[in-house]
């Protein structure tokens, strides 16, 4: 796709996922920032460093509270988006900020999902 397109979907608020020419994985979504918890994001990334260089990501506690989000948007405790938050939970548990992750519970308004995370 010409990048002037890209732009332009961009611009109109779309999201673009990018991959490798004919490949599936690995992947990764962009779009314009358009609320406070984006912009967020963006001025406290989380690098992640491998052998040939690094990439910054989004903190893990606003990672687990927007997986959330979408479970609940999904009305699910049993799909892909509650695993992965669950996932997450569970696999960096001694790393995050636990009042960071519940901040961002509170702004994604997802506190009876946060509640089940923590049940399991």
């Amino acid at each position: 796709m010409p990048l002037d397109e890209m732009y332009s979907m961009l611009k109109q608020g779309s999201r673009i996922r990018i991959a490798e020419e004919d490949e599936m994985y690995p992947n990764f979504e962009t779009w314009f920032v358009s609320n406070d918890v984006e912009r967020e994001a963006l001025s406290n990334p989380l690098t992640v460093t491998f052998d040939k260089g690094q990439i910054d990501i989004s903190p893990l506690e606003l990672q687990i509270a927007y997986k959330l989000r979408l479970a609940q948007a999904a009305d699910s405790l049993s799909g892909k988006d509650f695993e992965d938050a669950l996932h997450l939970h569970l696999t960096f548990e001694e790393r995050f900020n636990t009042e960071q992750l519940e901040t961002y519970v509170k702004e994604l308004g997802v506190e009876d999902y946060y509640a089940e995370l923590k049940s399991v």
